[in-house]
């Protein structure tokens, strides 16, 4: 198991190791922003894995590292596994394979369309085609800024791709990749969050970035792709939103108090959209 510092850029480290450190990342930061409750329960292990995130992590695989894709996965064979011969082939073939991603062939062509769709975009394709280091993991010690005090707590993010000239890639799957689809994206999953606490995490492991580019893709024919960059503003406000993040948690273990929603009733109303459909 690679030695994983306190503070400090670290290449090379699997996904499992990454994923097991117990400093904090921008996915348990989502879960606070929804409830403290629900951050416990993320790093408690409730949250699991799923197929979705699964397939998200060959979709990198694929366009980060094409060599590693073809040499890590396996198509998956045409087995009844319904039957007790076809049980027993299949575990037979798991185990010639241990290791390995095994993937259907339904999912290996719409990854290699993924691929080719990326790699073949003027841009992104350009962006990937530079001498990079995919998968970089970062950990550091937040030590607040001008605006905020320092909470102490222990961070981690994992760029998807660090090109030189301190130039951060992410990739992204997006129902609809295009500016406007990406934008509702951006907001749903607070990708604005992402990027501030990847620039300002980066930086204070040792590293340098200071430029954050996303590629969207679509995981659907055409299987279109396009870059997009936030304007500062919107960093300003996710850098505002992961800062009031790491107080929250602070102040959770300080009093060892968990909360999920409201404890009293709470007036709500209909939310803006839907009385924008239905003219009210």
């Amino acid at each position: 198991m690679t030695a994983i510092p306190e503070r400090g850029i670290v290449q090379g480290l699997s996904h499992d190791d990454y994923h097991a450190h117990h400093a904090v990342s921008k996915s348990g930061l989502d879960r606070l922003e929804r409830s403290p409750a629900h951050f416990r329960a993320y790093i408690s292990g409730q949250d699991k894995d799923t197929e979705a995130k699964r397939f998200g992590r060959l979709c990198h695989l694929a366009i980060l590292e094409p060599d590693r894709f073809a040499a890590e996965t396996v198509l998956s064979p045409e087995i009844n596994r319904r039957t007790n011969k076809g049980k027993a082939e299949w575990e037979d073939f798991c185990r010639m394979h241990a290791g390995m991603e095994i993937v259907t062939t339904e999912d290996m062509e719409t990854l290699r369309h993924i691929q080719e769709s990326v790699l073949s975009h003027p841009t992104a394709g350009g962006l990937l085609s530079c001498r990079g280091t995919p998968e970089v993991s970062a950990f550091w010690t937040d030590q607040g800024d001008k605006d905020h005090p320092a909470t102490g707590i222990s961070c981690r993010c994992r760029p998807d791709l660090v090109l030189g000239g301190g130039v951060i890639v992410d990739l992204k799957s997006a129902r609809d990749a295009s500016p406007r689809g990406f934008e509702r994206a951006v907001a749903e999953h607070r990708y604005h969050v992402q990027q501030a606490f990847y620039l300002d995490g980066y930086a204070a492991a040792g590293g340098f970035a200071d430029t954050f580019l996303f590629i969207a893709f679509e995981k659907e024919a055409p299987f279109a792709c396009c870059v997009h960059q936030l304007q500062a503003k919107d960093v300003a406000e996710g850098r505002a939103a992961y800062r009031r993040n790491l107080e929250t948690l602070a102040s959770c273990r300080a009093e060892n108090h968990w909360p999920a929603y409201a404890d009293d009733i709470v007036q709500i109303t209909l939310p803006a959209w839907a009385r924008k459909e239905m003219r009210i």
